[in-house]
């Protein structure tokens, strides 16, 4: 992995860096060398290879937890606002508003009970005694 410089040991108990920048370094010597061995050369690459995928595994896991925060964040933000609003809209309330709707409900609820009064008599009450 990028920034560990912890190391592995091969079949020849040669130690290779798994820091991908360290591992670099040790291609590029392996290049310049006079006497350039194609396996070793080949075993690093390979190595190189295998770390880049690591990479590559981290950075998609990386992505997805992000778009997961990103997403959340915004639904909460969301929420946030909703709950304001909803906040807003108990605690500043318009009394002359409040007033009128509280005297009209008690106006339709005292007119339901006199109709409900006129419509059971008290003959149909006795009838059902």
């Amino acid at each position: 992995m990028v920034g560990y410089g912890k190391f592995d040991a091969n079949a020849d108990g040669i130690e290779d860096p798994k820091n991908m920048l360290l591992l670099m370094g040790k291609i590029a010597d392996e290049l310049e060398k006079e006497d350039f061995d194609y396996d070793r050369y080949e075993e690093l690459l390979g190595k190189f290879d295998e770390g880049r995928e690591d990479v590559l595994e981290v950075v998609t896991t990386l992505g997805t937890q992000t778009e997961f925060l990103t997403t959340t964040r915004d639904r909460l933000e969301t929420n946030e606002i909703s709950l304001s609003t909803q906040i807003d809209n108990v605690v500043n309330i318009d009394m002359a508003e409040a007033i009128m709707n509280f005297s009209w409900a008690q106006y339709a609820y005292n007119a339901s009970l006199k109709v409900g009064n006129q419509i059971l008599t008290p003959s149909f009450i006795d009838f059902m005694r």
